[in-house]
Order: structure tokens, then sequence, then C-alpha cells
């Protein structure tokens, strides 16, 4: 459903399984949910989401694209706040896959800022 776009659909499923009794599908779907509710522009709920996977799991690889998620979201809005999120994946998180993707938009931010001062 997250992969073909059918959002509320994935939604609704993947907050209902955030109560399933196996820990690997509750893991699973909290991700997910977060990541879909990012997809949604929902990002109160995205951050509670977040949140609570960190507070449960720690920020293993799964918490780190959440984190680049948030910055992504950010970047139109409050090109500070991404920019920080983003220097934090780099420099917390220098093996992580994620780290090239925060690098590269921290390259296209430096030069959108450059293009706008002159």
């Amino acid at each position: 459903m997250y992969n073909t776009g059918r959002l509320e659909d994935a939604r609704r499923r993947f907050a209902a399984l955030t109560e399933h009794q196996d820990p690997l599908t509750r893991r699973r779907a909290r991700y997910f949910l977060a990541l879909t509710l990012f997809r949604m522009g929902r990002l109160a709920e995205a951050l509670e989401q977040s949140d609570a996977y960190r507070a449960v799991y720690g920020e293993d690889v799964d918490w780190v694209e959440l984190h680049y998620r948030h910055a992504e979201d950010l970047i139109v809005r409050d090109a500070a706040a991404a920019r920080e999120i983003l220097d934090d994946i780099v420099s917390r998180f220098p093996t992580s896959f994620w780290v090239g993707e925060a690098r590269r938009r921290l390259g296209y931010q430096a030069a959108a800022s450059a293009g706008a001062g002159s």
C-alpha cells in the first residue's frame, strides 16, 4: 500500500499493526507508519511516531531514515532546521546509507543559498 501510493490505507493498516503481538511486526509497522505520515505531509503525527520508534528501538538504521525524512520535510519550510538535522546525520551516523543522502542535500542547499545571494 505504501509503495503503491495508497497512503491512507497504508496509514490505517500500519497503525493497526503497531499493536500486533509479534515484536518484529510492531517494529516494522511503527517505522512504516512514520514513513507514511511523512509522505502524507502530516509532520506532527510523523514526528510523534518517529519519537515513539526511537524511544523503544533507539537510533537504529530505520530511525536514521526517519530523521532524514524529517529534514526532507523541512527543507522548503525551514532550511536552517533541515540543515541542522542533515548535519546531525553526517556527524553522528557516518556509516549510514543516509549520510550520502544528507551530504547530497547539504550540497544542494549550499548551492541554492549561494545562488540566492547573487
